[in-house]
């Protein structure tokens, strides 16, 4: 809307109650007061609500900038209490200027009108100021529940496609034909037990692979599950090639997280880290709650691949574009390679529990 059409209808929304306060005025003055009680009456009270007209963006910038949120509101409070003065005394200075041509009996001290003006007023313009401030919290509230459902919408319309990314990229034929080498490896070298746990976490897998939604969300400890099947398969490749630790923060397993946001990170570990080692390696997957948020970190002692060659390939990609379906901005995905030689890919997401089981 543009600032032409934001002010006319300010102006049109805040006359309305200048129109019953004049309907009121003109009643209380009675049939007895000079002519034109009604004509005066609007000069006297309509002109003195578009005030409000002006002042109505203003609470919603100090809104913004200081919400009365919990936790911030006793910040907040003491700045909304001066507007809400302020505003009150240019609401009396108003009604004092309209009321040396609209009402006889005021006194004839500008001063002493402001005054008896703020003091009659006050009450009335902070429960005016309290309504804004309700008014506008109720359409910000609005506003972010049409962007979700726009979020919403836009996430039902990619999910065939984020579904087929999230196949390729969990049961890649690659992945698949390297998980059945190593069985036939481990059968040679007669470990049927080993082979037979190989084949058990692959089949996991794929069933898991094929129910759910991979756009849903899910504790942390289900995702957790799929990712140990997966690194199981792994290490029975690797063999004593990759040491793979976890370092799970306390108070972090309840917490809800997209499906399937670790296995890019920990594919990218394994394929582009321990694959390209000449020697043994090491995986740390770790979780943690910081800041009221909980963050997922992969981390790998492989070599210093460039940025772009570890971003290419390997679903990373994709990964942001479904935490920015489902988070907007209150998520991230970083890669970055640290100084004691690591790898560390990064997630952040805002930190809500999972229901508890009835």
């Amino acid at each position: 809307m543009s600032r032409w059409k934001t002010a006319a209808v300010l102006l049109g929304v805040w006359t309305i109650p200048g129109v019953l306060y004049t309907l009121e005025t003109a009643y209380a003055w009675g049939p007895d007061d000079a002519p034109g009680r009604l004509a005066r009456a609007a000069l006297y009270q309509i002109p003195s609500w578009w005030v409000w007209a002006a002042a109505t963006p203003l609470v919603q910038r100090l809104l913004r900038k200081f919400p009365l949120a919990r936790g911030t509101w006793w910040r907040a409070l003491p700045v909304h209490m001066v507007a809400c003065v302020a505003i009150a005394c240019g609401y009396a200075t108003a009604k004092s200027i309209l009321a040396h041509w609209a009402v006889p009996s005021a006194p004839a001290d500008f001063a002493q009108r402001v005054v008896d003006q703020l003091a009659q007023w006050l009450p009335a313009t902070t429960l005016t100021y309290a309504a804004v401030v309700g008014a506008t919290a109720a359409i910000g509230h609005a506003r972010r529940a049409r962007e979700k459902e726009l979020r919403a919408a836009q996430l039902a319309a990619e999910l065939s496609r984020a579904q087929l990314e999230a196949l390729r990229a969990q049961i890649h034929p690659h992945f698949v034909f390297n998980a059945l080498h190593t069985v036939a490896a481990i059968v040679r070298e007669r470990e049927p037990d080993r082979a037979v746990g190989v084949l058990v976490s692959l089949a996991d897998i794929l069933r898991d692979t094929f129910r759910g939604s991979p756009d849903g969300e899910i504790a942390l400890r289900e995702e957790l599950a799929w990712v140990t099947r997966y690194v199981a398969i792994q290490q029975a490749r690797f063999a004593d090639r990759v040491e793979v630790t976890w370092q799970l923060g306390e108070g972090t397993l309840d917490a809800l997280v997209p499906q399937l946001v670790l296995q890019p990170l920990v594919e990218n570990a394994f394929e582009h880290g321990i694959a390209r080692r000449t020697v043994p390696g090491r995986i740390e997957i770790a979780s943690e709650l910081r800041d009221g948020n909980v963050v997922l970190r992969v981390r790998d002692d492989g070599p210093a691949l460039a940025g772009a060659a570890r971003e290419a390939g390997t679903g990373l990609a994709s990964a942001r574009a479904r935490l920015a379906l489902l988070y907007a901005d209150g998520a991230s995905l970083t890669l970055e390679r640290e100084r004691d030689a690591t790898t560390v890919a990064t997630v952040t997401l805002p930190f809500h529990l999972a229901p508890r089981p009835a």
